[in-house]
Parts: structure tokens; sequence; C-alpha cells
């Protein structure tokens, strides 16, 4: 579910104002790109050093697949990584929203 929302938060984000910035396409490829490796897949957060536990937990995939990843490893699973990654999902949900709907009128007189 949490997925879910982070990719409806990032479509609503993104598709109105390729619209606008047809550019704005390949910078998105390759910046989803780099998060993607910068996100914890192969490795959990726990594997990280002790300082960057917090900051990890800001990117909302390392709550995400943290929960994929407790499926299998149930002790590796961190609950403050999970909450922080849902509040930034939503977050970025709401802004996705908001953007839209700012950009909609917009959109429709481009196409």
């Amino acid at each position: 579910m949490l997925q879910g929302v982070l990719i409806t938060g990032l479509g609503l984000i993104i598709a109105p104002l390729v619209v606008f910035f047809r550019d704005l396409e390949r910078a998105v490829k390759l910046i989803l790109r780099f998060l993607f490796y910068a996100s914890p897949i192969i490795y959990g957060t726990k594997n990280l050093p002790e300082s960057l536990h917090f900051a990890a937990a800001f990117n909302p995939l390392s709550g995400i697949f943290g929960l994929y990843r407790a499926a299998f490893f149930p002790d590796q699973l961190r609950f403050d990584e999970v909450v922080i990654g849902g509040v930034l999902c939503f977050i970025v949900l709401a802004v996705g929203i908001l953007v839209f709907r700012a950009c909609e009128r917009a959109v429709l007189k481009e196409i």
C-alpha cells in the first residue's frame, strides 16, 4: 500500500510537469536510477554505520523494502523507518495532488 501511495504521488508530480518541460523526462530517469542505487534493496539499513541509520530512514523506499525484507527476516524490521517512510509517502501524495490540481488546466490547454 505504501509503495502504491508513493508511486501515485510521484506520478502526480512528474506527469503534468513533463508536458511543460520535455527534458524533464530524461532528468527523472537519471534521478530515479540514482535513487534506486541509493536505496537499501540488497542490504538492510542495519548494515549501515550507526550514524547513517536516521538519515537512511528518510528514504521512503527503505521503509517499504524493510517491510518486504521482514517477511523473510523479521528481526531486521525497524519500525521507525516504516513510520518515517509512511509519513513521507503520504507527504509526496499530498504534494502530488496539489501540483496536479494546480497544473491541470494548463496541461489541458497545452495538450
